[in-house]
């Protein structure tokens, strides 16, 4: 099932954070016009993946929720986010993160447990 939210409303509002946990959603929603966002949450989803085109719509994300969804790699991507300081990871098939991630990234804001 494919997310059928206008992101849209909020670029207009130009809200700082947006709620799109437990939605069912398999793919993210078009994000362009969201360089405001400085919290995303997508936890309680079915995303696989991550589009690439995520940095470029919000690139000064501080907290990106990804918990409880099918990720089994986060993309090379990731480390672009210079502003992330909270990364929620719990609860998805990851055996492993980017090497670069941590560069970037303190190791204290990355949570991530793996679940068996």
């Amino acid at each position: 099932m494919e997310c059928a939210l206008d992101v849209s409303s909020a670029s207009a509002l130009a809200l700082p954070c947006l709620d799109l946990s437990k939605r069912d959603m398999s793919e993210l929603p078009e994000m362009e016009g969201c360089e405001h966002l400085r919290c995303l949450y997508l936890e309680g989803n079915r995303l696989s993946q991550l589009p690439p085109s995520l940095f470029s719509s919000c690139p000064h994300l501080q907290w990106l929720d990804l918990r409880n969804n099918r990720l089994t790699h986060l993309p090379q991507f990731i480390q672009r986010f210079r502003d992330l300081k909270t990364l929620l990871l719990q609860g998805n098939r990851l055996t492993a993160l980017p090497t670069q991630l941590g560069e970037h990234i303190p190791a204290s804001v990355l949570i991530w447990k793996q679940t068996l």
